[in-house]
């Protein structure tokens, strides 16, 4: 069986996954980061879900209304060229440099070739912080 793709009214998100049509689905842990854009209730997205019922893919709608449960009109998805997550990202690029930079000054050595996945790893935890911070402040 192939993935499946839904387009959705997002109801509920946490750091596990999402909830649309009544029912949670968690994030597949295949699933590629940059492929997952942070979705806020209300927002309209396309989901893809794998075999196992898992989200793989989170792309929010530009600029799409949808109807939540309640019959109110959601609200549109911020209206960004690159996905919530994208941009998350691209945001905290120079503080990931930073923090690799501050790793070389404390002696640390730093191949060239672990570079990226140091930048992975910093971003994922940077990443965590600020979503975290956007669900706090809702």
């Amino acid at each position: 069986m192939a993935n499946v793709t839904k387009r959705v009214t997002i109801e509920a998100v946490n750091d596990r996954g999402i909830k649309f049509e009544g029912s949670w689905y968690n994030y597949s842990k295949f699933a590629k980061r940059a492929e997952i854009d942070h979705a806020s209730p209300n927002a309209v997205a396309d989901v893809e879900l794998d075999k196992a019922g898992f989200v793989r893919k989170v792309r929010v709608i530009e600029g799409a209304t949808g109807v939540t449960g309640n019959s109110q009109p959601a609200s549109p998805a911020p209206s960004r060229a690159l996905g919530n997550s994208q941009y998350v990202r691209l945001q905290l690029v120079p503080h990931a440099l930073r923090v690799i930079e501050m790793m070389c000054e404390r002696g640390h050595t730093v191949d060239a070739t672990d570079i990226l996945s140091h930048v992975e790893e910093i971003l994922s935890y940077l990443e965590a912080i600020v979503l975290n911070e956007e669900l706090t402040a809702i």
